[in-house]
């Protein structure tokens, strides 16, 4: 009888989180975690909800199962938000944010923002430092991911697709300092401006990543544009578009897609990155351009 009941026993435990016995997020989970979802016992219906009831180092874990959750969320506590494998979280109305973020040391991993909003960021993060947002996907918004007054954060392994019509961005920094945007893929995207770096945000890092708008090379689309600030660092991407940097910044080590590049045919030349307008007082050079395509994957 003892035997039977161990055994009952090991089965409710293997099926009542089956995602953190074999998943990566487990590595990411400290605290208290409060489940949101799912059919376990005193599981949150909804995130917010889960969220309130947080304290600073708690987990909130999101199943998938119970997804697309439509939600806007706000969050001021340091906490980690962990979605099992790209849970979906669409705005319950396109004019706010799906997260605004307003504290330090939050981490947002593992979702997919799936909605079509022409108004306002899907992530918007303000007055905050040590944020961490990664692996998630971000389809069909005009607006991206928008720090405001932010550092020492990263925007890490993030897909971002189809974002930016009319007059959108898919990652903006505005005042933001000591920034790491690394190994993200931009892809197939029309947005007036892909990454901007405006409003005096400085020594923000810009490594490994992929941005690619080739589906729809208009003029006017920028890959990145540098509008201001100071000792920022561009290393090791690769940029199938157009750049533009109006102050000087530090490049090296990127590969220019030869439609956009007339190194190419200039060898052996460093590409220049010139402004926009164009002025020679802020002409930058990347004095050691790659020569093939770097082979940059997400996950």
């Amino acid at each position: 009888m003892i035997k039977k009941w161990i055994i009952i026993g090991i089965i409710l435990i293997s099926t009542s989180a089956p995602t953190l016995a074999d998943s990566t997020e487990r590595s990411t989970i400290s605290g208290n975690v409060l489940y949101v979802g799912g059919s376990g016992p005193g599981n949150y219906t909804t995130i917010q909800k889960a969220i309130n009831a947080s304290i600073d180092g708690d987990t909130v874990f999101v199943f998938q199962a119970s997804s697309p959750y439509n939600e806007s969320l706000i969050i001021k506590k340091s906490i980690k938000l962990i979605g099992q494998n790209h849970t979906i979280i669409m705005s319950e109305n396109g004019t706010l944010n799906t997260i605004f973020i307003d504290h330090d040391s939050v981490i947002v991993h593992n979702f997919k923002f799936d909605y079509y909003s022409c108004s306002v960021p899907v992530i918007l993060v303000e007055n905050s430092k040590f944020v961490n947002i990664s692996h998630c996907v971000f389809h069909n918004q005009n607006y991206g991911l928008y720090f405001v007054n932010v550092s020492n954060s990263s925007i890490f392994s993030n897909l971002i697709e189809s974002v930016g019509w009319y007059d959108g961005r898919t990652i903006s920094l505005k005042e933001s300092k000591g920034i790491m945007i690394s190994n993200n893929m931009i892809d197939h995207y029309a947005s007036f401006i892909g990454i901007d770096i405006m409003n005096n945000s400085d020594e923000n890092l810009l490594f490994n990543n992929h941005l690619d708008y080739s589906v729809a090379p208009h003029v006017f689309a920028t890959g990145l544009r540098i509008f201001s600030g100071e000792k920022n660092r561009i290393i090791h991407n690769n940029f199938v578009c157009h750049v533009y940097s109006n102050v000087h910044a530090y490049f090296s080590q990127n590969y220019w897609y030869p439609q956009y590049d007339l190194r190419h045919y200039l060898l052996p030349f460093p590409k220049i990155i010139i402004s926009r307008p164009y002025s020679l007082t802020t002409i930058n050079f990347d004095w050691h351009p790659a020569h093939k395509l770097y082979n940059i994957t997400w996950s």
